[in-house]
């Protein structure tokens, strides 16, 4: 893999030094960081086993890419990215890409979990559908989330929901009231 550096017509070998180098020189940050995940992806010869770690790299790409949602509008003479492009550069198909960068709506706690193997990714995935402040009581409630089913993570989330609609009722009602 090589880089070449704007303005310059010489081609250099890709090192971590030269994306550093990069950072510094005209290449935008973005960039650089984008070819030192592609070094390290190269380097190790194999995919990323860590789903936090992949779920950065996923939702990296998307951000780098300008992947939305929707139907991607045609941009003149630039190649459209979609989610699946995202998915084929993580070694992953559409579905588990989307559950994957869902991950990254976790608080850190429970992304360490998740990267030391003690809580499922299809687990996590629904404890990320809880806001950070709702993670963060149903962590400190329960103390320990390891070992979390995806039933008991779908029954948080469900629980979570039903208060929160309550919670909302209660402030129409006070407010219809004052």
């Amino acid at each position: 893999m090589y880089l070449q550096c704007i303005g310059n017509v010489a081609r250099h070998e890709l090192t971590a030094i030269n994306v550093i180098t990069a950072l510094n020189s005209a290449f935008v940050k973005w960039q650089a960081e984008y070819l030192l995940i592609a070094e390290n992806v190269e380097r190790r010869g194999q995919a990323e086993t860590d789903p936090i770690k992949k779920a950065r790299i996923a939702q990296f790409l998307k951000e780098y890419w300008g992947v939305r949602r929707g139907k991607p509008k045609t941009e003149q003479n630039a190649p459209i990215k979609t989610i699946d492009d995202v998915g084929e550069a993580i070694g992953e198909d559409r579905h588990t890409t989307k559950r994957l960068l869902k991950l990254n709506d976790l608080i850190p706690e429970l992304q360490s979990l998740v990267s030391a193997g003690k809580l499922g990714t299809t687990a996590a995935e629904q404890l990320a559908y809880l806001t950070p402040d709702v993670q963060r009581q149903l962590l400190a409630l329960k103390g320990d989330l390891s070992g979390t089913s995806v039933e008991q993570a779908k029954e948080y989330r469900k629980h979570a929901k039903e208060a929160e609609r309550r919670e909302r009722n209660e402030k129409r009602s006070r407010g219809a009231f004052e």
